[in-house]
């Protein structure tokens, strides 16, 4: 039994990953729905994935000895439809980079616009942005 956030369902890990009063880092829930895929793809009691008519559909229980493809497009389609709702600009550029980027939950263009969002801050002091070079003589 692989417990923890791996046996989960979709709807609580999405309860508690998305909570409003959760104090948890964008870093920690990222590491939360990437653990959870984990025990989707290697096997384990992970929850359940709402089927297409809105029935739920066994995620890999234990002792199933491949993925029906179906059930694996629909966790792929899940844990990147959540992916989507992090504020990855949140999560520090080192993390993006060696943890994130590899993990291939998110989009090229969502990490662009991560760290685009990140350099921007960087680049501002006291709510203006320096630009150096501009306006001196």
């Amino acid at each position: 039994n692989v417990g923890g956030v791996r046996s989960l369902n979709e709807s609580l890990l999405e309860s508690i990953v998305f909570d409003k009063q959760s104090m948890a880092s964008e870093f920690v829930k990222f590491q939360c729905l990437q653990k959870w895929e984990e025990g989707g793809e290697n096997g384990g009691s992970t929850g359940t994935v709402r089927g297409t008519e809105g029935n739920s559909k066994e995620v890999l229980a234990e002792g199933t000895e491949e993925k029906e493809p179906e059930v694996s497009e629909q966790l792929s389609t899940t844990i990147t439809d959540l992916a989507k709702r992090l504020d990855l600009s949140r999560i520090p550029a080192s993390e993006l980079i060696s943890v994130v980027a590899q993990s291939h939950l998110v989009t090229r263009d969502d990490l662009y616009q991560a760290y685009r969002a990140q350099a921007l801050c960087a680049g501002r002091t006291n709510n203006q942005i320096v630009v150096e070079g501009a306006g001196t003589p």
